[in-house]
């Protein structure tokens, strides 16, 4: 199964999200991610085995004891590769929170033995661009702030993607 840790946002943040950026759909030609399936992810984990899948479980199960709720601030539009005038991913992000970096820091250090070791980059992924083309994004004001009371693993089934929630980990209250 592949599969991967994130945070997903409300139903109303979606909904938010893509009422935000319908004009940016209609203008370009991308692969846009279904809104509903709008996350962030904390950590990619690959293929995990059944075997391995007890062992995640319960290392979920201890950090997300060590973690409050807290908010997070949707932010502004940005792209991957940053530098460069090409687009291959369209993305939006959130304002800096020590939480989450300190959530997501946990994350990667109990993981760090599956799927790829990138730095943690807080975002939601909204396109993808295989042509690599240019666009010029025009400033963008997201208002809108939502609870992180839990964790999610999540399967991610290909060809889609279909992301199936395998299981929900509450953070302390």
């Amino acid at each position: 199964m592949r599969m991967f840790i994130g945070i997903d946002l409300p139903e109303d943040g979606k909904k938010y999200i893509y009422n935000n950026i319908k004009d940016i759909i209609e203008q370009y030609d991308l692969k846009w991610v279904d809104y509903r399936l709008y996350h962030l992810t904390l950590k990619f984990l690959g293929e995990i085995s059944e075997k391995e899948l007890s062992n995640i479980d319960k290392k979920l199960n201890e950090i997300s004891k060590r973690y409050k709720a807290f908010e997070l601030k949707l932010n502004s539009l940005g792209k991957f590769p940053v530098y460069s005038d090409k687009l291959n991913v369209l993305w939006l992000g959130v304002e800096y929170s020590k939480e989450l970096e300190d959530l997501a820091i946990d994350i990667q250090n109990n993981f760090k033995n599956f799927g790829d070791n990138k730095p943690f980059s807080p975002h939601i992924t909204l396109a993808r661009n295989k042509n690599g083309t240019s666009i010029t994004l025009k400033e963008k004001t997201f208002d809108y702030k939502f609870v992180v009371d839990k964790i999610t693993l999540f399967e991610s089934i290909l060809p889609g993607p279909i992301y199936k929630t395998i299981k929900v980990y509450p953070l302390k209250l």
